[in-house]
Order: C-alpha cells, then sequence, then structure tokens
C-alpha cells in the first residue's frame, strides 16, 4: 500500500508477501489501514513542526515589540506573556502563566472588571504594585476571538517613561538652545551666563528675573540642556497664558470624571509629563494665590495629586521658575505667597534689559541677521550706518524679542541686501526726533533760568540772600544754580 505526504507525494509503501495459501483474507486490509495510519501520524508530526515553527515566529515577534504583551483566557488566567512583559512586571512566565493575572499585579478591581467587561480599552493608565514595588503603565486591551466566539484578550503595556519621550519628541517639549546661543560680551550678562552653568550642574531651584523679550526661556532651555537631565523632557508654561480655572488641571492634571468636558480616560498634567526633566514655570507672579499653595506642597513632597482624584503621584521634576516683576515687591504687597518665593529662589539669575548692554546690539544685530538671511534664503543682509545709529539710539522696551521683530520686518522689506532706514519701524524714528525734540527744549529752559536769575539778581542789587527769596529757592541752590551757568555775583555800586 503506497504511502503518501501531506502534499500527495509518494513517499514510500508497505509490502506484506508471503505464500499464497496462507494469506489471511484480512491482510490487504490491515496494509492499508497501516499506510493510512502512518499518512496520519506523518501529517500529524508535520503540523506540530509548523505549529512549533509558527509559535517561534510568533515569540520572536511578541518579543521584537517594545511594548509588553500578557495574553489572559476568558477566567482572566494568563496564558502568554512576552519577555517585555517579564521585564516590565519583575515576573518571569512561569510566575505568570495560570495565575489570576489581577492576583498577581495588583491590579485595582474597578479597572480589572473593565478589563473583563470591555473588548477595547485604550491608553488606560494602570497602576500596579507588585511585591511592594510600584509601577506605572499605560494599557490597551484588545479581544481575542475563534469564529466570532471570544476566548480571550491581549492586555498590552506601555511604560509611561517611554510614553512621555514620545510624547516630547514629536510633541515640541524639547530644549532647543544652549548657552552657546546666549550672544553677548556685556560684563553682567557674562557673569549670569556663568552663574547659570553653575546651577545647571546641580539639581537646584533657579529663578529667573527679567523683563519681557530678555530672553528668560533661552536661559532654562541651555541650563537644561546643561544639567545631568538633559536627555529628560524640558516642558514649558506660562502661568499668564492658563485660564485662572484651568490651571491645576493644566499643571497637575485629572482624572475621568473630574469636570464637565473632562477627557476620557483623564489626562496628566504638566509636572508628570516633566517627569524625569525640567518644567519651566514662566511668568510665576501671575500664578492665582490658592494656587501657589498647592504649588508650594508639590515642591515639599515631590508628588501630584490630580484634580478629582486622592492618590499621589511621585514625580522628579526639576523647576525653573521666571518672572518679569519684583517677586519681592510683590510678597509685600501680599500678591506673592513668600514660603514659595523662597522656594523657588534658591538661585536667582537677573538678565539684564537690552538698554543696559547697549554694546552687545551690533553683535546682536549680525547673529539676528544671519540667521534671517539664512530663513529668507539670501546669501547676506547688512544694515547701513544710519540704521545702525538708530538702533544704538533706540530705548529697546520690548528687549531681544522686540529687535529680532524689527529686524526680520526690515529684513522683509528691504528685499535686498541692505537695511536702511526707510525699512526701520516708524517708532525708531518718532523717538529719535522726540529726543530732538526734548534736547532743544532743555537747551531754552536752561536759557530761560539763567535769564530770570540775571535778571533778578540785577535787581536785587547782587544780593543772593534777597535774590534767592524772591525766586523761593534756598541759598546754597542759588548758588549752585549762578556756578553751573556761570554767573558771578555783582556787587551793588559804592556811592
Amino acid at each position: 500500500s503506497p504511502i503518501f505526504s501531506p502534499e500527495r507525494e509518494l513517499l514510500g509503501a508497505i509490502t506484506l508477501s508471503g505464500k499464497s495459501g496462507g494469506i489471511h483474507k484480512h491482510t490487504l486490509g490491515m496494509v492499508v489501514s497501516t499506510a493510512k495510519a502512518m499518512e496520519k501520524q506523518i501529517k500529524e508530526d508535520q503540523l506540530a513542526r509548523e505549529k512549533a515553527r509558527l509559535g517561534s515566529y510568533l515569540d520572536a515577534l511578541l518579543d521584537s515589540v517594545s511594548e509588553g504583551i500578557v495574553a489572559i483566557g476568558e477566567n482572566g488566567q494568563v496564558t502568554h506573556v512576552n519577555r517585555m512583559a517579564e521585564k516590565m512586571l519583575g515576573l518571569s512566565t512561569r510566575e505568570l502563566t495560570g495565575k489570576d493575572l489581577a492576583a498577581v499585579t495588583g491590579m485595582e478591581e474597578r479597572l480589572w472588571q473593565r478589563v473583563l467587561s470591555e473588548n477595547d480599552l485604550s491608553d488606560w493608565e494602570l497602576n500596579l504594585n507588585i511585591s511592594g514595588r510600584p509601577m506605572f503603565f499605560l494599557l490597551s486591551v484588545r479581544p481575542v476571538a475563534v469564529h466570532g466566539r471570544l476566548v480571550g484578550k491581549i492586555l498590552i503595556l506601555t511604560e509611561r517613561r517611554r510614553v512621555h519621550e514620545l510624547i516630547h519628541r514629536f510633541g515640541g517639549n524639547q530644549a532647543r538652545f544652549s548657552f552657546g546661543d546666549i550672544q553677548g560680551r556685556d560684563p553682567k550678562l557674562k557673569r549670569q551666563i556663568e552663574l547659570a552653568r553653575i546651577a545647571a550642574r546641580t539639581s537646584s531651584r533657579v529663578l529667573l528675573v527679567g523683563e519681557s523679550g530678555t530672553g528668560k526661556e533661552l536661559f532654562a532651555q541651555a541650563i537644561h540642556n546643561e544639567s545631568p537631565r538633559k536627555s529628560g523632557p524640558f516642558v514649558a508654561v506660562s502661568c499668564a497664558a492658563v485660564p485662572r480655572d484651568l490651571i491645576e488641571a493644566e499643571l497637575f492634571g485629572y482624572r475621568e470624571g473630574a469636570f464637565t468636558g473632562a477627557r476620557r480616560g483623564g489626562q496628566m498634567g504638566k509636572f508628570e509629563l516633566a517627569d524625569g526633566g525640567t518644567l519651566f514655570l514662566d511668568e510665576i507672579g501671575s500664578m492665582p494665590l490658592e494656587m501657589q499653595a498647592k504649588l508650594l506642597r508639590v515642591l515639599q513632597e515631590g508628588e501630584v495629586v490630580r484634580l478629582g482624584d486622592e492618590r499621589p503621584r511621585r514625580v522628579d521634576v526639576r523647576v525653573i521658575a521666571a518672572a518679569n516683576t519684583d517677586l519681592m515687591e510683590e510678597v509685600r504687597h501680599r500678591n506673592f505667597r513668600e514660603d514659595l518665593y523662597f522656594r523657588l529662589n534658591v538661585v536667582e539669575i537677573f538678565i539684564p534689559p537690552l538698554r543696559e548692554r547697549r554694546e552687545d546690539l551690533p553683535l546682536l544685530v549680525e547673529h539676528i541677521l544671519a540667521r534671517t538671511a539664512s530663513h529668507l534664503q539670501r546669501p547676506s543682509i547688512n544694515i547701513s550706518q544710519q540704521a545702525m545709529e538708530l538702533l544704538m539710539g533706540y530705548g529697546w522696551p520690548g528687549n531681544v524679542r522686540e529687535l529680532e521683530n524689527c529686524l526680520e520686518r526690515a529684513s522683509i522689506l528691504c528685499e535686498g541686501q541692505l537695511i536702511g532706514v526707510e525699512h526701520l519701524p516708524r517708532q525708531l524714528t518718532m523717538e529719535r526726533a522726540r529726543g530732538f525734540q526734548t534736547e532743544q527744549q532743555e537747551r531754552l529752559l536752561h536759557e530761560w533760568e539763567e535769564q530770570i536769575i540775571a535778571q533778578t539778581l540785577e535787581k536785587c542789587g547782587g544780593n543772593v540772600s534777597q535774590c534767592a527769596r524772591k525766586l523761593g529757592v534756598s541759598r546754597s541752590t542759588l548758588h549752585r544754580r549762578m556756578r553751573e551757568m556761570g554767573l558771578r555775583r555783582q556787587r551793588a555800586p559804592l556811592l
């Protein structure tokens, strides 16, 4: 009887021979049955090998992903885990297989019931406690069905820190600037840069003080990029830009159902997003007093509690705050908490305004124009002597940010490679005109004052005391003004 493979390829045959008279009537049937049994065994062996091969591929596939994969049956018992799940949970396949997942991992009963009852969950926060070790993941659940019948579920675990890294990489939560990007030779600025470099090597909190547009976030990013936390996230929040009733949820996050319109599954706050990195709180002086108390507690405890939740969450965050006003003055006016001020002000860095470092203007102009030329795809952009004189004479209330906007506007308007006076904003030429008018007014006032003093002194016969009384000033003030004007005391003629 022939023996065929499952693919109907001839593998061999069974032959039974003997004397013709000694052959039993069932001998042929026995031979055929044996051949069929061998074919069946060959097929089963082949299926077993194929199953083992597919199993190896599946294991390799599951072990190649960066998420933890846990398969459970209908009853919630673990049937399979990949290596990443073993590593994340700190448990081996032997310790997990056949066990109730919730019992082994300490999963909250409320969430476990949702895992068992719902077929599709995405990015739910999962807080586990295995042998006293707290763990934090994002959990997604997908159903497993055979012929339309649910037979189990796949649980996908993602490390929260890795989610943060992806968010920061693609969401812009990264520091781009270093100390090399801070342009200036002014001694006051260089002292503050050196102080910032020293602070960067520690985890101490830093308070940046400076007018709007001086580059406080530039300093904050540079400190982060030179710190041991440079591989972590850099998250910036403008306290003045967040509505008063939303700032708590923005900083600390919220639980599902915490308020009307709250996102399903809740949301992490900026402190959690900055875990392992730096949180930059700009315009900290705008923070409401009630929020200042909550921020102080977070700085003291190193834990945040989401809005609507009760469970504290550990965070490892370095805080850099910035203010464009005198916070000590705000403390005196009871607009800012004194205890929070001293918590934030471990290292204070004062960034001088542009008007106090005018010698840095040519360097800044050169740097900004080179960057603008690259952005506008021009070979170079230069500035005329007259235009540079206007820049040097302007007060720059908006500091470096105003200078950047001014030069970008002028670069666009000049349409060539040379910026002239006509390309500069009107406020620069108006201030120059106002300055000229002020000089004229001061000169005329000086001449008028000199004339009045001389006439009064002449009427008083050179008597300074009498002249001072008539003018309503002290004798010493009049003497000083006379010296400044070059007036001499004229004595009355002797008769």
